[in-house]
């Protein structure tokens, strides 16, 4: 599959702070190299997205979005924007979703306006476009 056909992948800021704190949570509970290969994991999580969008599962408990991708136990939060897949958030499986999603939604909703307000660069990509 050529580079082109990737599905560009952004992070809201809530999810850059949650795999923030996954790794210091993991480097704390099980060491650093343990949390770098659960990193790499997330990681290689995210490559299979852009390759393979369609794997974004829905919840029927939820209407429309946001739309899920479990990596061992942590949820991918991502809604499909514009062409691009934003990581909303990222939640230990073991959170109750529902509850923790409605103490978000202010914010993602904010954040995820503020990515796609941003201009396009030259290449026709958003700044947070994090697929290059």
């Amino acid at each position: 599959m050529s580079r082109d056909s990737r599905t560009p992948i952004a992070l809201t800021r809530r999810a850059i702070q949650d795999l923030r704190d996954i790794l210091n949570f993991s480097t704390e509970r099980w060491g650093r190299k343990v949390a770098d290969k659960y990193l790499d994991e997330l990681d290689a999580g995210l490559n299979l997205l852009r390759e393979h969008p369609d794997l974004l599962a829905k919840n029927p408990d939820f209407l429309g979005v946001p739309t899920f991708y479990r990596i061992q136990k942590h949820l991918l939060v991502c809604d499909f924007e514009d062409g691009s897949i934003v990581v909303l958030t990222v939640i230990h499986t073991s959170m109750e979703m529902e509850n923790h999603l409605a103490e978000l939604a202010p914010t993602l909703s904010r954040e995820v306006r503020i990515l796609y307000e941003k201009p396009r660069t030259a290449k026709g990509k958003k700044p947070a476009d994090l697929s290059s």
